[in-house]
Parts: structure tokens; sequence; C-alpha cells
């Protein structure tokens, strides 16, 4: 289920903006525009596009802005640069989320002043998957004894996906029935 998904089950208003290429001077107006009449307090973004987005709106309107940030992994060219712009506006914003300390020194590390930083560590409800997994096992055709590890998540380096992988004859010793199932997607995924 989504994020947009969940939201909607649970009665949360949400809002579409659809935004056209890199800079769409059309959102940023929609966004503004929204943001003033329905007289919203905060902006809360998360990731660079939202960032810099928020970051003008906040800006031009007076209001708060608070970013959560995971970490800047730079896949291309591109996005290298969306990240260094990144790094410029976070100084100014009033709050941000670090989801971990090794996030946080980063940030620090870039000029975002220790005192504007919150560590906040991800978290997700699992019992949202719980009755999920007879279906998994279904699915998948994996025995119901069967041991498994399961992991979702990009498919970059800093995720240390491989020392899983790497790990799983010396903890599959002893046990004739495992399997390792993992989804997701970025370069990595398609080397």
């Amino acid at each position: 289920m989504s994020e947009l998904q969940y939201a909607k089950k649970n009665n949360l208003n949400t809002v579409i903006f659809n935004c056209n290429g890199r800079f769409d001077i059309k959102t940023f107006h929609s966004l503004r525009k929204f943001i003033k009449i329905n007289k919203i307090n905060i902006i809360h973004t998360h990731g660079y596009k939202s960032n810099f987005y928020g970051f003008l709106i906040a800006k031009f309107l007076k209001i708060p802005i608070v970013s959560t940030c995971h970490n800047w992994n730079a896949e291309d060219t591109l996005t290298r640069f969306y990240y260094r712009l990144d790094k410029l506006l976070l100084p100014w914003f009033d709050k941000v989320i670090a989801v971990s300390n090794n996030v946080k020194q980063v940030l620090t590390d870039n000029s975002v002043h220790k005192k504007k930083i919150s560590v906040i560590y991800n978290g997700i409800d699992i019992t949202r998957f719980e009755n999920n997994k007879k279906n998994i096992r279904v699915e998948f055709n994996i025995n119901s004894k069967s041991k498994i590890v399961g992991t979702v998540a990009r498919f970059t380096e800093e995720k240390g996906l491989n020392y899983l992988i790497e790990s799983a004859p010396t903890r599959a010793k002893g046990t004739s029935n495992g399997s390792i199932h993992q989804h997701g997607n970025s370069i990595l995924a398609r080397d």
C-alpha cells in the first residue's frame, strides 16, 4: 500500500501536485497558492526536489520549514547537482530531521547547525504485514518450516545488502531449508 493509499484509507486529506520537468513554475505557483489559501503553518519536505520547492515557498510566505533527510546517494551527474543544491539549502531550514546519527553527522559536516537537527530513527509498523505471512509463502512456494530472510530496500552500496548474501552460506549451516528474498530497485539492481 502506497503512502497515498494509506492516507486515503485513514481519511487524511490528500492533494496531488503534478510536476513536469526539473522545475515546473506552474507547480511552484500551485503549491504556494494552496499553502496560502489553506493557511498552512509549517512546510515539511522530504527529498531534494521537495526541499527546493518548499524552501522557496517557505521563504516567500515567511513560514517555517522542516526537512527529513536520509542519505545523499548520487547515482548520476544530475542527482549529484541536486544533492549539492540540497546541501546549500538545508543550513537555512528551521529544522532538519536525520534518520540516524550517521546522517546527523553528514548534515553537520555540511554546515547544518547541530541545534537544528533532531534524530528520528526510521521505523516500519510491521503489524501491517502480519496477515501476509502465509500469502508470501504461497506466492513464492516456500515450505512452512523454511526460514526466510527478507529485505525491501534500494539496491545501493551503502545499504550493505552484499553482506547478507555473503553471509548466507554461514548462516544456513545446519539448516536444510531457507531462502533470502530481496525486493527493491536502483542502479545495482540493473547490474
